[in-house]
């Protein structure tokens, strides 16, 4: 394969991964998973990266799970050469762990949505913690129209997102959505022109790259706590991460930075 199915650019500490089989509107293969995988566990431990934006080539963002993949058709870049077998259980938690680092890892991550996300690519740009789309993107949950219930933790993200009942009627019907839709739903958090989308895209990443990365690492920890645990234990998180903050020099250069502004503005 001459070009990578997932393209990486590190700028100004923006990590932007690119979803890189257009001309398949960039459906999930196994192997696109596993470079993925293994480039944001790279990325959460590398100081030089403190946003990570995800957005895909060409027209689409992400139409999901490769089809003839799924259906056992040989496809190129399906599957690395010499790659082993796995279990279907294995892939699939492969697949959710891929969207799990995107929600949990201590970095702010942004799905710039172009086009098209369905099925698991809805999951990972679900995944991400800032969701903006062009005004021509279309959702779809997509996965009962191929008689199939949901990977990726599409369920999990989708409930977290939309609320239980608008979660049943979107995930239940499918509906195809456009971007006001989504927006209505709280399923993207900006809506703009599709020429303007990777310009606010990376403005807005360049903003999360230039905050204090533990700190923006921490406070996504604490929204997890409040998420998944009970009021008692997401206090006891949420007191762990400030005391964290509290040590560091980032903290420390930041609070001198912002009284100096005041001395000098006051």
């Amino acid at each position: 394969m001459s070009e990578s199915v997932i393209l990486e650019e590190l700028k100004e500490g923006v990590l932007t991964l690119t979803l890189n089989r257009p001309e398949r509107k960039n459906a999930v293969t196994r192997e696109m998973m596993a470079l993925m995988n293994a480039t944001l566990r790279r990325a959460a431990d590398d100081p030089a990266v403190r946003a990570i934006v995800l957005t895909g080539a060409g027209k689409d963002f992400c139409a999901g799970g490769d089809m003839q993949a799924i259906a056992g058709v040989a496809q190129p870049g399906g599957q690395a050469p010499g790659a082993a077998a796995l279990s279907q259980e294995q892939v699939l938690r492969h697949g959710a762990d891929t969207a799990m680092l995107l929600h949990r890892m201590g970095k702010p991550t942004l799905a710039v949505i172009n086009g098209v996300a369905a099925g698991g690519g809805l999951a990972l740009a679900a995944a991400c913690d800032i969701r903006m789309c062009g005004a021509s993107a279309r959702f779809t949950f997509a996965y009962p129209k191929i008689g199939l219930s949901g990977d990726f933790g599409a369920s999990y993200l989708l409930e977290k997102l939309l609320g239980t009942s608008r979660a049943r009627e979107f995930c239940l019907l499918s509906p195809l959505i456009g971007a006001e839709e989504a927006l209505r739903l709280n399923l993207v958090n900006r809506v703009c022109a599709d020429a303007d989308l990777h310009g606010l895209g990376a403005e807005l990443a360049a903003q999360l790259a230039r905050s204090a990365t533990f700190a923006l690492g921490c406070v996504k920890r604490n929204l997890n706590a409040a998420a998944e645990l009970s009021v008692d234990e997401a206090i006891d998180v949420e007191i762990a991460t400030f005391a964290a903050c509290k040590a560091t020099d980032e903290h420390r250069q930041a609070a001198m930075a912002f009284a100096a502004k005041r001395v000098k503005t006051s």
